[in-house]
C-alpha cells in the first residue's frame, strides 16, 4: 500500500515541477498583453494571449490526472489571463468576455481588471479628453455594482473582499482625479 501511495505523490509531484517553467512563462505573457493595450497595440496583446492560452492549455493537460494541483499551481496564471482577456475585450467593444477559467479566477482578475481600466480613463484625462474618461468611469461603476454582488469567503473565492476593496479606491481616486481635471479645465477657460 506504500509503495503504490508512493508511487501516486511522486507522479503528482513530477507532474507539478513538469508545469511550474510553463506556469512562470504565464504571468509574464498576461502582463506584457496588458501593456500593448496600454499602447494601443492590440495585435500584439492578441498574440501574447494566444501564448498564454496555449500554455494554460498544456499545463491543465499535464494535470489532468491531478485536479488538486490544478487549482494550486495555475490560480495566480489564470487570474492574470483572466484579467488580460477582460482588458482587451473591454478596451476593443466595451464588453467582458466569457472565458474557460475557474470562476473564483475570473473573479480575481476582474478585480484587477478594473484597476488596469482606471489606468486608461487616466491616460484619457492626461490627454484632455475628460468626457472620455466620465464614460469609462461610467462603465467601471457599472461593471463594479455588478462585482461587488458577489460574496463569498475566502475559502471559495480567495481575497474576494480585497480585490473589491481595492476596485472601489481605484473607482474613486479616478473620480477624484476627474473632478480635478474638470475644476482646472474650467479655470483654464476663464482665464
Amino acid at each position: 500500500m506504500l509503495e503504490k501511495i508512493k508511487k501516486e505523490l511522486e507522479n503528482a509531484y513530477l507532474k507539478r515541477e513538469k508545469i511550474l517553467k510553463k506556469r512562470r512563462d504565464i504571468l509574464p505573457l498576461c502582463q506584457e498583453g496588458v501593456k500593448h493595450i496600454h499602447q494601443d497595440e492590440f495585435q500584439e496583446a492578441e498574440e501574447k494571449k494566444q501564448e498564454a492560452k496555449k500554455l494554460l492549455k498544456e499545463c491543465e493537460d499535464e494535470l489532468k490526472e491531478h485536479p488538486v494541483l490544478k487549482d494550486k499551481a495555475l490560480g495566480k496564471s489564470y487570474q492574470e489571463y483572466a484579467e488580460l482577456c477582460i482588458v482587451k475585450k473591454y478596451m476593443e467593444d466595451g464588453e467582458i468576455p466569457e472565458l474557460n477559467v475557474p470562476p473564483k479566477y475570473y473573479l480575481t482578475g476582474l478585480g484587477d481588471a478594473i484597476g488596469e481600466l482606471k489606468r486608461v480613463a487616466m491616460d484619457k484625462i492626461g490627454e484632455g479628453k475628460i468626457k472620455e474618461a466620465e464614460k469609462i468611469e461610467d462603465e467601471l461603476e457599472e461593471l463594479y455594482t455588478k462585482f461587488k454582488r458577489f460574496s463569498y469567503p475566502n475559502s471559495i473565492v480567495p481575497n474576494l473582499k480585497r480585490k473589491q476593496d481595492v476596485a472601489r479606491k481605484v473607482l474613486n481616486d479616478l473620480h477624484e482625479n476627474i473632478v480635478s481635471a474638470k475644476i482646472q479645465e474650467s479655470r483654464n477657460k476663464e482665464k
